[in-house]
């Protein structure tokens, strides 16, 4: 906790996306990973099996686009960026140790945004003292680029809302339940959406079921993705993300993960 607490007062960070929950979210899943490295990778080795079959796939090799590069713990830059002319890795914030792997590889780029754009929307509606809008934008990004041929959303679809629900849930109590869950909802279906108007290969791998289990017992089920529907899963796999007592003394937390290597095609 104090080392978490010592990155978080130090890491450079922009304020809005302090004020978000961004890097807390980034160094909690850090300090998580090192928790629960072996459970972990067995799943993080399937997503960059998924993402390097992916690019081998890929007829030309110009551009790829990470979306949700994160902690990289899932890309396999190198390899990546040995098969692609260009690598933009795409996150709302990149920490220092991302950006020194990036720096070692010619070709890499990295992008800072908020994909959803809601982010700045909500921090400025804030401010202005005015009720937060919850409708949500169409993505536009790097819709307009013409040398993409592979773009890959990194265990990101599920990630997606949880910022923005725990941002409002912080500063606008008052929302109701349902109001939250829809958002979250159009927020999943928005990236799908934008997923689907590239005219190149997309890779995509997501959780798709939240678990509480114990032995061989499912406690309990939950959608990560509000009930937002995706075509059937070119690969499945499950992920043991909290192994006890991670969360809970006596039970497990285990995701259910899809991938597509092309999922325009699905």
């Amino acid at each position: 906790m104090l080392f978490e607490a010592l990155q978080y007062l130090f890491t450079p960070c922009p304020a809005d996306v302090r004020a978000l929950g961004h890097l807390s979210g980034l160094i909690s899943l850090g300090s998580r990973h090192r928790r629960c490295r072996r459970a972990w990778a067995p799943h993080l080795d399937k997503s960059r099996a998924l993402f390097l079959d992916a690019a081998r796939a890929c007829r030309r090799r110009r551009t790829l686009l990470v979306a949700g590069s994160g902690l990289l713990l899932d890309v396999p830059l190198e390899e990546l960026a040995g098969l692609f002319e260009r690598v933009i890795l795409c996150d709302v914030l990149h920490l220092p140790g991302v950006r020194r792997r990036a720096r070692r590889l010619p070709g890499v780029e990295l992008d800072c945004r908020d994909l959803t754009d809601l982010g700045p929307r909500l921090l400025a509606e804030l401010r202005a003292g005015r009720s937060p809008d919850l409708s949500v934008p169409a993505p536009e990004h790097f819709l307009d680029r013409q040398d993409l041929d592979l773009v890959v959303s990194a265990n990101l679809l599920s990630q997606l809302p949880l910022p923005l629900l725990g941002f409002l849930a912080r500063n606008h109590p008052d929302l109701e339940p349902e109001a939250l869950e829809r958002l979250a909802r159009e927020i999943v279906e928005a990236h799908l959406a934008w997923l689907g108007r590239f005219h190149c290969r997309v890779c995509l791998v997501t959780d798709m079921e939240r678990l509480k289990v114990r032995g061989g017992t499912i406690l309990e089920s939950e959608d990560p993705l509000f009930g937002a529907a995706l075509p059937a899963p070119e690969r499945a796999w499950d992920w043991d993300m909290a192994p006890r007592p991670e969360l809970w003394p006596d039970a497990d937390a285990r995701h259910r993960v899809h991938g597509w290597l092309d999922f325009r095609a699905g």
